[in-house]
């Protein structure tokens, strides 16, 4: 499953979920800022244009798991700061689900997970598999 990318403004929180019991999300796009007038940013005051990637804050609240809520007005969004201190930026975020367990014997597990970017996710809480010698944590190639 593919979400298009959805605009959040600053009071709302971003939500995902997939709905096959046996997928995990995977953070496919994360920016914050004034991207573009629309539902979130209504008026053109001369910071229209200005944001900053947040992918790492998604990946860490979000991706390996079946669903997460994160909210626009967290901490680690705002103090990146891409926008001058008196105008409201808003998320702008996509993520898809992908394959992330079988049916083996499952036990929980604190661990980091590498979804084939260059970093990876530390402590996320995932199902991890027993009895599967051969199955990893992977992102299908596009």
């Amino acid at each position: 499953m593919f979400s298009e990318a959805r605009d959040y403004c600053l009071i709302e929180s971003f939500h995902a979920q997939c709905r096959h019991w046996s997928d995990v999300i995977l953070m496919e796009h994360a920016q914050f800022g004034r991207m573009e007038l629309g539902r979130c940013v209504t008026r053109n005051f001369g910071h229209i244009g200005c944001s900053t990637d947040v992918i790492n804050q998604l990946d860490v609240a979000c991706s390996g798991r079946p669903a997460c809520d994160f909210s626009v007005s967290d901490p680690s969004l705002v103090r990146t700061k891409p926008c001058p201190k008196d105008f409201t930026s808003y998320l702008e975020a996509s993520y898809r689900c992908v394959p992330g367990m079988n049916r083996c014997n499952i036990h929980r597990r604190r661990s980091s997970v590498s979804f084939g970017r260059k970093h990876f996710c530390p402590k996320i809480t995932y199902e991890k598999l027993t009895n599967c010698p051969n199955f990893t944590w992977h992102s299908p190639k596009k």
